[in-house]
């Protein structure tokens, strides 16, 4: 799924006349007033709508509706993250959560060969909307947002497809967790880290009863 192409559904209103309505499209509308419930980042928006609607045209228009109900848009300064920065996915938890959301993304098998890539423009945003907002549904926020942000995951779903972040399987507990290519050193499980499974316990505790098992066996009274 790559979206830096223009998508000719986001383009702009051609009367200057129309206010409230950004797009000549009313699905790119939709996915507009999707979007703004999740990120306050323009330019990003702009990237997922794949629009030519000004950027300051879509901050008044995000002010303008946000304002609607109360809400005053909070912009984060900055360039925004990359997945080269050191902070990106740097804590066990946020690894452990960002796998939940591959997993909701592209399937239980995870990207590659026989992973749920949707190509048409309009629908892998759909996607990206669906599985950010099931996200926060299912997963509680660290105070009072979540701790993988919308960005985030963006970052992740580009890195991913783009191969900046591979995919490895635990091979204790066989999660699918997200690596940067980058990342120096040793990778633990998120899960494994965060879950409190326990494998080392469990596979130990296994391997004892095997050997007391054996042992039982080789103590039995042969005969004939």
């Amino acid at each position: 799924m790559e979206l830096t192409m223009m998508n000719s559904a986001g383009r702009a209103l051609a009367s200057s006349g129309h206010k409230r309505v950004l797009f000549e499209d009313q699905d790119a509308d939709d996915r507009f007033e999707a979007l703004i419930a999740l990120t306050s980042r323009t330019k990003l928006i702009v990237k997922l709508l794949g629009t030519d609607v000004a950027e300051q045209r879509i901050k008044e228009e995000m002010d303008r509706r946000l304002g609607q109900y109360g809400i005053k848009v909070k912009r984060p300064r900055g360039l925004g993250q990359t997945t080269a920065a050191k902070t990106f996915l740097d804590s066990a938890a946020e690894r452990f959560e960002a796998a939940y959301l591959m997993a909701l993304h592209f399937g239980s098998r995870g990207i590659g060969e026989y992973s749920v890539v949707e190509t048409n423009f309009g629908r892998a945003l759909d996607t990206m909307i669906e599985v950010y907002n099931h996200y926060r549904r299912t997963v509680p926020p660290v105070g009072d947002s979540m701790r993988i942000p919308f960005e985030t995951y963006a970052l992740l779903v580009d890195g991913l497809q783009s191969r900046e972040i591979e995919v490895r399987q635990c091979s204790l507990c066989n999660t699918k967790h997200p690596v940067v290519n980058h990342h120096q050193g040793p990778v633990h499980c998120p899960a494994c880290s965060t879950q409190d499974l326990r494998m080392d316990e469990v596979r130990a505790d296994v391997q004892s009863r095997i050997t007391a098992y054996r042992q039982s066996r080789n103590q039995m009274p042969k005969f004939g």
